[in-house]
């Protein structure tokens, strides 16, 4: 994550910053960037939303089975995100707590998904929830 640049002044200040998961068990992993903002409630406590676009590496993107198959349609839509399209937009944002000038530990919720703008049928989407912990160098 960066400083917001002047030019975006317009837009709240977002920062701008790159992002990555890696899935260690084989299933969906991603990257990429967009803009984060950060809007304080109190001294130490911040509200952080943030929109980005992401490509993923999660198979396949639509159900192979066609909709006459329905006990294997069934079946895979009961085990498998149909994704859509390898673009997808990552939107959400973390509640942080502000410890020291250097650390910050986040809340953090985020969705993924194509919005049926990006890509085709399928919009299942991803939906992460998670604690983060932050320092500023």
């Amino acid at each position: 994550m960066w400083n917001s640049p002047d030019w975006l002044k317009f837009a709240f200040s977002p920062r701008p910053g790159v992002v990555a998961s890696l899935n260690t068990q084989g299933e969906t992993s991603f990257a990429g960037v967009g803009l984060d903002w950060t809007f304080a409630v109190s001294k130490n406590i911040t509200i952080d939303p943030y929109l980005g676009y992401v490509i993923h590496n999660g198979d396949p993107l639509e159900n192979p089975y066609a909709p006459a198959d329905s006990a294997r349609r069934a079946k895979f839509n009961a085990e498998e995100l149909a994704l859509g399209s390898r673009d997808l937009f990552r939107l959400g944002f973390a509640v942080g707590y502000r410890h020291s000038e250097s650390w910050t530990s986040y809340l953090v919720y985020e969705h993924l998904s194509h919005g049926h703008i990006l890509g085709g049928s399928k919009n299942q989407g991803i939906d992460n929830v998670g604690i983060r912990l932050g320092r500023t160098f």
